[in-house]
């Protein structure tokens, strides 16, 4: 039986909600292009059809992107929050978490005498 470090364990996991998100985030990009050459084909259809003028169909089709460009947006918003909470679920520290934890320890040291602004005394 293999005993794994948490420090590893910690990267395998964060490796893997990474693959996650980038699988999620090609997904919703690939729809939304979809929803682009659907949207100029469905406009082609509609003016091939008497049903609409050419002009009509092209303002219809630049509704149609302008809609799923605000969804990509929404999309990355929504992957945003919730990678946000696994994140916190799971407690991981951001590096900014880090950052400012390492300032502390620091400054404590350097408050108690355990370390001088020059180095260890």
């Amino acid at each position: 039986m293999k005993i794994i470090c948490k420090e590893c364990l910690y990267k395998l996991e964060v490796k893997k909600i990474k693959s996650l998100v980038e699988k999620s985030i090609l997904m919703g990009l690939g729809a939304i292009s979809l929803t682009k050459e659907r949207a100029e084909k469905f406009a082609q259809e509609l003016v091939e059809k008497g049903e609409a003028t050419s002009e009509e169909a092209r303002r219809l089709a630049g509704e149609l992107v302008e809609r799923g460009e605000e969804e990509k947006v929404i999309l990355k918003e929504m992957v945003s929050r919730q990678m946000e909470d696994l994140r916190k679920s799971m407690g991981i520290v951001t590096k900014d978490d880090l950052y400012a934890l390492e300032e502390r320890i620091k400054r404590l040291e350097e408050r108690t005498g355990m370390l001088s602004p020059e180095g260890i005394q």
